[in-house]
């Protein structure tokens, strides 16, 4: 009797511990998948972010050129105008209101007109560019960027350099939209993906302890 209370005993504590391995195995592979995921998660929505800037800085750099055709200038009276008429941020606003994207219009270092204002709710526009947006105008080329700071909040974007009549680069246009609104997205997935990871857990946990 003492003999079988003993193999009883120990078929116990061996079948606890092979349940607290496979707990351990369950936390484990979860914690790795929702670590992987959530780095997946990020990439994809930042490949889309870019799509999507992307193809609304050439969309709005169609349209300017349809509204005020011509080349983009600084005047002496501290106005800045494409084909002699004054840069306003109408065109740009009404695409916003569509897309949800923000835009920028740059006439050599300055920001000529946008839609981008800083925390007190005043518009950018007159104030000095990104060092991105210099980098963009003096190498010619389009940038993409993921951490540009424009009035206190960091947008990814993308900046179109705009090269004038006579083969100068004048200034550039600019499309982006902020990067809080991407991770409060992808903070949210991520909750979820955690809170389905510890579901799983506990249901595991509790099928283990029956």
């Amino acid at each position: 009797i003492e003999r079988n209370e003993m193999m009883k005993k120990s078929k116990k504590t061996l079948l606890g511990k092979q349940v607290k391995i496979t707990i351990a195995a369950v936390v484990i592979v979860a914690a790795l998948l929702t670590i992987y995921g959530s780095v997946k998660l990020r990439k994809a929505y930042e490949d889309m972010i870019e799509e999507v800037v992307t193809v609304a800085s050439q969309e709005f750099l169609e349209e300017l050129n349809v509204a005020k055709p011509g080349d983009l200038a600084a005047e002496d009276d501290g106005t800045y105008t494409k084909g002699g008429q004054v840069l306003t941020s109408d065109v740009m606003s009404q695409m916003k209101e569509k897309t949800g994207i923000d835009y920028e219009i740059i006439v050599g270092d300055t920001i000529a007109a946008t839609t981008i204002k800083d925390k007190s709710g005043k518009s950018l526009a007159g104030e000095k560019v990104a060092a991105k947006a210099k980098e963009c105008m003096n190498s010619n080329k389009i940038v993409y960027v993921a951490d540009v700071t424009i009035g206190g909040e960091i947008y990814f974007g993308y900046y179109i350099p705009y090269v004038n009549s006579d083969g100068k680069v004048a200034g550039a246009i600019f499309a982006g939209r902020e990067s809080s609104e991407l991770n409060s997205t992808i903070r949210g997935n991520i909750l979820r993906m955690v809170l389905i990871s510890a579901i799983c857990i506990i249901i595991v946990i509790a099928i283990g302890i029956i």
